[in-house]
């Protein structure tokens, strides 16, 4: 009886070893490599570090300033700043692309020609943060556009793509010996604007607080580019510091808002750094309602956790007063500009009115690890 199931048994050996010799046999599949983890040198092996800009578009007097003078025009006074640091973020707060039409019922759609990239080119610009409430101003094409080209600057992008899952997903990058991870999310916005499971857009604040958390251990600093607030007001509310908090006890090195358009509080929450906004970086607008804005440099040391420390670079941000080149304060500016700062982070934590150092140069430092 069970002679026929022995000789089929072997007649299927037979076959199989005739495809294996002809090269006709299955083969396992091939498991795709892993995502290689983008590399950068330090200037200096003892110290690491990143610096970060608010809000950026092309619109305006930015547009003009480019059409007359090149792209690298509005950047060409702050460059060196950038130049002096390892990594340079900044909040790209347009779809930078030639694809894509205005979503319907925006008020305010910001959108910019693919060539615009040459201007971020000029800062040297290491990674773009794309988690805010214009990131779908010019729809699914317009953020696939602005992706791409991107990408094509090798510019790094956080905050935003084309599901839920890759939105929210960190980005890696190693400097030197430090593994970093930046994760960006967007508190503004309407519905379309940000992504599900088959719809692209911005993440959502509780999708990247799992995020932060997965990530303990497994980088050595976390930061997290927050777009959130309320425009022109320049002091924190309620709910920025309660996620604030919540994402420091999640595992944030760093916390960098933005979207209010002007300078918030800064906070030192259990040796994680909390800058509640930048202000503007590169914004074509220009209202009575605009202040100086901020560049913040964090240092880090290696093999070391937290940030050591931070640096407070003002620029200029009354674009009405001043044009849309960006440039650093004088030192005289920013004697006049650091007292509201301090007023807005005592008023957050009455501790930091001993944290800032202000340096004859025109910035100031606090010190945090």
């Amino acid at each position: 009886m069970t002679r026929p199931r022995v000789v089929g048994v072997a007649l299927f050996a037979l076959i199989a070893c005739a495809l294996a010799s002809a090269g006709l046999a299955e083969t396992p599949p091939v498991k795709p490599a892993p995502p290689v983890t983008p590399e950068f040198p330090a200037r200096n092996p003892q110290e690491i570090t990143l610096l970060f800009a608010g809000d950026v578009h092309f619109e305006w007097g930015v547009a003009r300033l480019i059409q007359e003078q090149g792209p690298a025009a509005p950047v060409k006074d702050i460059a060196s700043v950038f130049s002096e640091s390892d990594f340079r973020v900044a909040n790209v707060e347009t779809a930078i692309t030639d694809e894509g039409s205005p979503h319907p019922g925006r008020s305010h759609v910001f959108g910019a020609p693919a060539k615009s990239v040459e201007t971020l080119k000029a800062l040297r610009l290491n990674l773009a943060i794309l988690a805010n409430n214009h990131v779908m101003d010019l729809g699914a094409e317009g953020l696939n556009g602005t992706l791409k080209n991107l990408k094509a600057a090798n510019i790094l992008t956080a905050g935003a793509g084309p599901t839920s899952r890759e939105a929210a997903a960190p980005t890696l990058f190693n400097i030197g010996e430090s593994r970093f991870a930046i994760v960006a999310a967007s508190v503004i916005g309407d519905e379309a604007m940000w992504s599900d499971e088959k719809r692209p857009g911005s993440a959502r604040p509780a999708q990247i607080l799992a995020t932060v958390a997965s990530l303990r251990g497994k980088v050595d600093h976390i930061i997290v580019s927050v777009h959130w607030g309320v425009e022109y007001n320049p002091y924190a509310d309620v709910e920025q510091q309660t996620l604030a908090r919540q994402l420091v006890s999640a595992g944030a090195t760093a916390v960098i808002g933005h979207h209010p358009h002007v300078p918030q509080g800064i906070d030192i929450d259990r040796g994680a750094v909390v800058c509640y906004s930048l202000g503007n970086f590169l914004f074509g607008s220009a209202t009575p309602y605009q202040r100086p804005n901020l560049l913040v440099q964090l240092k880090f040391e290696p093999k070391k956790p937290g940030v050591r420390s931070l640096k407070l670079i003002p620029i200029h941000g009354e674009y009405r007063l001043h044009g849309h080149s960006v440039k650093r304060l004088t030192v005289q500016e920013a004697q006049a500009f650091w007292p509201e700062l301090y007023t807005q982070s005592r008023r957050i934590n009455p501790a930091m009115q001993h944290r800032f150092t202000f340096q004859n140069d025109g910035t100031a430092v606090i010190n945090v690890n």
